[in-house]
């Protein structure tokens, strides 16, 4: 098997701000859209890394 490109990779984190500041002030990625989920009480976050490769950052739900 021969991988060409990633199209997504998802990631789960407990401090969705933290998780902000990281990859948006610290690496460099760009916001995509950003959505609170009222049905799932959870927060999703999309970011570019780069022309092909998309991260999803999804806090954990609350209470």
């Amino acid at each position: 098997m021969n991988l060409s490109k990633i199209h997504h990779i998802a990631i789960i984190v407990s401090d969705y701000e933290a998780a902000k500041d990281f990859y948006v002030n610290k690496l460099g990625f760009s916001v995509i859209r950003e959505n609170y989920r009222p049905e799932r009480k959870d927060r999703k976050l999309e970011l570019s890394v780069n022309e092909h490769t998309e991260l999803e950052i999804f806090a954990e739900k609350t209470a």
